[in-house]
Formats: C-alpha cells, structure tokens, sequence
C-alpha cells in the first residue's frame, strides 16, 4: 500500500478525465507522464513479472488434458523448445516430465475420487492411466492409500 500523497489522487483523476472526455492523444499522452511523474513520487516501485517457470508451464499444459498419450517432445513443441532444453530447464527446477506429468494425473484422480462417482477404472482412463492396476500402484504410492480404499 502505497503512504498518502494527494498529487497522486489528483493525477490519476486528471487522466481518467482525459480519457472520459476523449481528448486527443498528444494531450492524454502527457496526463500519463504526469500521473506516471507522480507515482514516482509518492514512492511506487514496480515489482517486474517474472514469466512463469517452465514446471508451471508443463502443469497448465497437462492439465487441460491429463489423458493424452504426452511425450516430452510433445510438451517440447507445445513450448517452442527442443526436447534437451525442456529436459535442462525442468533438472534446474529439481523435476522431470515424468514426474510433473504423474504429478498433474494423480492430482486429478484424487479431485475426481473425492469429487464424483465414477467407477475407478473410468477415473483412471480420465486421468491417463490405461491400466487400473498401475494406477492402483501409482496412487498408492503417491498417497499412502488405495483408490478404492479412500473411495470407502
């Protein structure tokens, strides 16, 4: 939160006006700088956008569709990277596709054993898992628990 500074309140409603009564740029160009001006004054420091970690990227990507045959050069493609560089970027980050992709499935599974209905073996499919044994296996070790036992 930024401290008080009444020039800064006086500034912003100065550039909204401009905008609202559709003056011409040269003019809303400088209320800008001036609304800029005293931001930097009152004290306001932007904090830059870091974009999002490549881990991050590969989970949003997943998680659209858990149950796709995914490949690391799938993923790869999907972020204009090569194979070697997604492999780098995600070691840097302590992690593997693999292991985000098992990570992204197994959440889901859990969501939809706690959320819904549906037969274990249909959870599974929609997750990506063909086999409901591996499956069983994979959540057991991911959770301590048998699907079916949490099911219960």
């Amino acid at each position: 939160v930024l401290p008080p500074y009444p020039a800064l309140d006086q500034s912003f409603a100065h550039a909204e006006l401009g905008l609202q009564q559709q003056l011409p740029q040269a003019v809303l160009v400088h209320r800008v700088r001036e609304l800029l001006e005293a931001l930097d004054l009152s004290g306001f420091r932007p904090v830059p956008m870091q974009a999002p970690a490549v881990a991050e990227r590969v989970r949003m990507l997943l998680a659209e569709t858990p149950d796709k045959a995914w490949r690391a050069e799938t993923m790869a493609a999907q972020l204009a990277m090569s194979v070697a560089t997604l492999r780098r970027k995600l070691a840097a980050e302590n992690t593997s596709f693999r292991a985000v992709l098992e990570e992204v499935r197994l959440a889901r599974a859990l969501t939809m054993i706690q959320t819904t209905t549906q037969p274990l073996k249909r959870i599974a499919e929609d997750c990506g898992y063909r086999s409901p044994s591996r499956f069983a296996t994979r959540f057991r070790m991911r959770f301590g628990t048998l699907p079916s036992e949490l099911r219960e």
